[in-house]
């Protein structure tokens, strides 16, 4: 079975999401890849996440795709800038664009309106030090032909670990243009500076009391072997 769920601009701004990483805890089957399945002991690395801007999603167990406008997509995403995100489920995503068989999490960007002048400022502070301003103006320089739309945001996240935090200053503009009724031409930019300290999602572990009670249990000669590329020696068995 596939699906394609909705999540408009009226229902970000109702529960106060900004992110995908924060959108999948409302997507079913949909969970941020924590290597929980690729780990082999209790804790399952993220660190080699951090070659990556973005932290890969997996839909029904298996790699989904960030998109924007349908494309794959490599930077982190706001919604300072998004007109609705779509979660098609399942290799259905390949139909709407570039997508992994788990689907695709496609956010829309907006786009200027040629049709009306429009804007809003929204400021938003919450626990953990939550601060973030956003803006976004939309102008039609010559109604149903041309218009430029603005945004821009400024976030300063704390975190309830004292050391971990989310900075954002990004700036976004698009245009609109229709030199006929049938023919319309847009374009959008963005740039700006991201910076985010990650937190490992599961404990510690301990090897160095495993090796010590070993040691005490077979000494030393037994715990130091060199690989052979063959069956296991006694000593392997044994730990």
């Amino acid at each position: 079975a596939a699906s394609v769920s909705v999540r408009t601009r009226e229902f970000l701004d109702d529960i106060g999401l900004v992110e995908i990483d924060e959108i999948t805890r409302y997507s079913l089957n949909t969970v941020l890849d924590t290597d929980d399945m690729d780990g082999d002991n209790p804790n399952f690395t993220t660190w080699h996440n951090a070659v990556y801007t973005t932290q890969r999603i997996r839909t029904r167990g298996v790699d989904a795709t960030r998109g924007v406008d349908y494309f794959k997509s490599i930077l982190p995403d706001d919604t300072y800038k998004i007109a609705r995100y779509d979660d098609a489920r399942g290799p259905n995503g390949v139909l709407f664009g570039v997508s992994n068989a788990g689907g695709m999490l496609n956010e829309s960007s907006l786009f200027a309106k040629t049709y009306d002048d429009f804007g809003r400022i929204r400021y938003s502070f919450g626990t953990s030090s939550r601060n973030r301003a956003e803006f976004r103006y939309n102008k039609a320089l010559v109604e149903d032909k041309f218009a430029v739309l603005v945004a821009g945001l400024y976030q300063d996240n704390g975190h309830w670990r004292d050391w971990a935090s989310h900075e954002k200053e990004r700036f976004y503009g698009a245009l609109t243009y229709k030199p006929t009724k049938r023919i319309t031409i847009r374009a959008n930019f963005e740039d700006g500076f991201e910076h985010k300290t990650l937190v490992q999602p599961s404990p510690m572990s301990d090897y160095g009391l495993p090796y010590y009670d070993n040691l005490l249990a077979f000494g030393v000669e037994n715990l130091l072997f060199t690989p052979t590329g063959g069956n296991p020696s006694s000593a392997m068995r044994e730990l």
